[in-house]
C-alpha cells in the first residue's frame, strides 16, 4: 500500500483560489503529496487584489496543528501568510517538537501591495531562523534585513535562503539559492510574459516543501520546483478574472 508524503500548509485563505491555502493544496497534490492545511487568516480578495483581512484565533490555529500532528505522519511544513506577530508566536510554539523540514514564504505584502503582516517582531524572526529554507523576493529580503547583501542573508537568518528574482529587471530572471556554508546556486530562466502570476510565491514554496517531504535534497528540490513552476507559467493561457490570474497547476 502506497502512502503519500503528508505536507502541512499553514497560511491564509484566498477565496479566488490563486494563492494561499488553496494554491498550496493544489500544488502539493499536483506533485504527488497529500496536503493538510490550517488557515491563519481570512481574506477578501480576487485576482485584482486584497480588500480586507481578519486573522483566525491563535488558540484555534494551535489546536488544529496539534490535532493534525496527533493523527497524521506530517513530514514537512510550509508556512505562508501569518498576518500578526501573535500568530507567528503561536505557530512557532505549535512547531516546537517538529523536526522535519520547514519552508517559510515570508509574505509581507500581496501582489497588489496590500500589507499582509502587521509587524516583524521577535517571534516572526525566530520562525524564519527555525526554517529549513525561507523564500523572500527581492523586496521582502530588503525589508527583512535592511542593508544586508544577498550573501549575508543566510548568516543573518541562520538558514538557507532562496532569493527570488521576479521583481528584478531584464528579460532573464535569476533566482539565487544562498546556503549557510557560503555557497550560492543560481537558477536562470527567460522572463515569461503572462498575466497568470497570482500566487507564484505560494506555489513555489509549496512545491519545494513537497519535494523535501519526498526526501529530495534541498538544492535539487529548489531546482526541480523552479523548473516545474516555469513550465506551469509557460502553459498559463487561462483567462480568469480581471487582474493577475491563477497559475494552471496540472501535474
Amino acid at each position: 500500500m502506497h502512502t503519500p508524503s503528508v505536507i502541512l500548509s499553514i497560511a491564509g485563505f484566498d477565496p479566488s483560489g490563486g494563492a494561499g491555502i488553496l494554491a498550496d493544496i493544489k500544488t502539493i497534490h499536483a506533485l504527488g503529496g497529500y496536503g493538510t492545511a490550517v488557515i491563519t487568516a481570512q481574506t477578501v480578495q480576487n485576482t485584482c487584489g486584497v480588500k480586507q483581512i481578519w486573522p483566525e484565533p491563535v488558540a484555534g490555529v494551535q489546536a488544529q496543528i496539534a490535532t493534525l500532528f496527533e493523527d497524521l505522519p506530517i513530514v514537512a511544513v510550509k508556512i505562508g501568510m501569518l498576518g500578526t506577530e501573535a500568530m507567528a508566536k503561536g505557530v512557532l510554539e505549535a512547531l516546537t517538537d517538529f523536526t522535519g523540514p520547514v519552508v517559510v514564504d515570508p509574505v509581507l505584502k500581496s501582489t497588489s501591495g496590500h500589507p499582509l503582516l502587521q509587524t516583524q517582531g521577535c517571534a516572526f524572526k525566530q520562525l524564519l531562523r527555525r526554517a529549513t529554507l525561507m523564500t523572500p523576493n527581492l523586496i521582502e529580503a530588503e525589508q527583512l534585513a535592511p542593508g544586508c547583501s544577498a550573501q549575508q542573508l543566510p548568516h543573518y537568518f541562520n538558514t538557507a535562503v532562496l532569493l527570488k528574482g521576479g521583481h528584478g529587471q531584464g528579460h532573464r530572471l535569476e533566482d539565487q539559492l544562498l546556503l549557510p556554508e557560503g555557497k550560492t546556486v543560481r537558477f536562470c530562466h527567460p522572463r515569461i510574459d503572462t498575466l497568470n502570476t497570482h500566487g507564484t510565491g505560494c506555489v513555489l514554496s509549496s512545491a519545494i516543501a513537497t519535494l523535501l517531504a519526498q526526501q529530495v535534497p534541498l538544492t535539487q528540490a529548489v531546482e526541480t520546483a523552479i523548473e516545474w513552476l516555469h513550465k506551469r507559467l509557460q502553459a498559463a493561457h487561462w483567462q480568469l478574472g480581471h487582474g493577475q490570474g491563477p497559475i494552471p497547476l496540472t501535474r
